[in-house]
């Protein structure tokens, strides 16, 4: 009882308290003073347990200043959730069952040869009992309960098999609220020739390409397992349900996104709602906000005591209504002075934007 109680309380413990922000997260000032040093537009780099995420962030790094964007490379612990709206973000996927197997893999060498990280408890447990991806997946449908519980616990214990899609971009649902963010969708299946498309969405070098190196692009060392059987197939269709929705529709979303360039066969059949991309403004209202509702809780207070009571102010040093809004505007003067900094960035990247866009229609007239 008493440990039930004692897990209990953890839990409420665990989702009560806010989860901390990833170190590459920048924060609202810090992402105000980045825009201020850096006109370029942002664009988050999401990184999805094995995808070849760790190939595309090795060689983004090597071209940061290259860019036509300021790019924001992200670990495993950043979801789209993270990214503020209306900034752009870019991602790559994989199908699912290829990816369940190497990270199968992946985990049952600790992540050799690129990194070295330790099993876990789960994991140690899983490994003893499943020696290969065919014989986890097969178990996810075994006539023997304690064998079919002993797999679904594997499946929730092993690294990145435990981490669907859904752990970075919610359901289907929640990531069509974000289309108008989406700047790049790559496929692990063909990534060199995504890379190509991507290199000039970002205006980096032509020579510029993907790690070969399989230490630098942390794949599996070695022969590749045995193909899984059609039960196992079955078995991780059904488990990652969500995720092969999720796959289908950004195979459709990505010649829409990517480039206007790709070859007509590989457009998608039939074409996702229309989304516009706001168009920003001079001041976010967030910044406007708090010194509103400062000023306006300041003079609500002030109007009900001077109505309902005899005091007199004056005896306090403070004067209705001068020293109230005084008040009010030196509490809210944080956010002021983000509104400013706001402003005054948005102006120059539109100033910069209206310069580039004539310089770009001047060469194609010339052309």
């Amino acid at each position: 009882m008493a440990a039930g109680a004692r897990e209990v309380r953890a839990r409420l413990r665990t989702r009560l308290r806010p989860a901390p922000k990833p170190e590459t997260v920048p924060s609202l000032v810090g992402s105000q003073l980045m825009r201020i040093r850096d006109h370029r537009p942002p664009l988050h780099v999401l990184h999805v347990g094995k995808t070849g995420g760790t190939a595309l962030t090795e060689v983004l790094l090597e071209h940061l200043e290259d860019a036509n964007h300021r790019l924001l490379l992200h670990g495993h612990d950043v979801a789209l959730s993270h990214v503020p709206r209306g900034e752009q973000f870019a991602f790559i996927l994989r199908g699912p069952i290829s990816r369940f197997v190497s990270a199968f893999m992946g985990r049952l060498r600790a992540d050799h040869p690129r990194y070295h990280y330790p099993w876990r408890d789960e994991e140690r447990v899983a490994f003893a009992i499943f020696e290969t991806p065919e014989q986890l997946a097969s178990a996810l449908s075994s006539s023997d309960a304690d064998e079919r519980a002993s797999a679904e616990r594997a499946m929730r214990g092993i690294a990145h098999l435990n981490t669907p899609y859904r752990h970075w971009f919610g359901d289907v649902r929640t990531f069509r609220r974000r289309l108008s963010d989406v700047f790049f969708v790559a496929f692990q299946e063909r990534l060199d020739d995504d890379f190509e498309f991507l290199k000039r969405k970002l205006g980096l070098p032509t020579h510029v390409c993907l790690p070969r190196d399989p230490i630098a692009a942390h794949r599996s060392p070695g022969p590749a397992p045995e193909p899984l059987s059609e039960r196992a197939r079955a078995n991780l269709e059904r488990w990652y349900a969500a995720d092969f929705e999720l796959l289908e529709f950004c195979r459709r979303l990505a010649p829409l996104v990517n480039s206007d360039e790709l070859p007509r066969e590989n457009r998608p059949p039939a074409p996702l709602p229309a989304t516009r991309r706001p168009r920003p403004r001079i001041v976010p209202v967030r910044y406007l906000a708090a010194p509103l509702v400062g000023v306006v809780a300041f003079a609500a207070t002030a109007t009900l005591v001077e109505t309902f009571t005899d005091r007199d102010w004056r005896l306090s040093g403070f004067e209705w209504p001068a020293d109230f809004i005084t008040a009010a505007l030196l509490v809210c003067l944080v956010p002021i002075v983000l509104a400013g900094l706001s402003a005054l960035g948005t102006l120059r990247r539109r100033a910069t934007g209206a310069g580039r866009g004539s310089a770009g229609n001047a060469g194609s007239a010339a052309d």
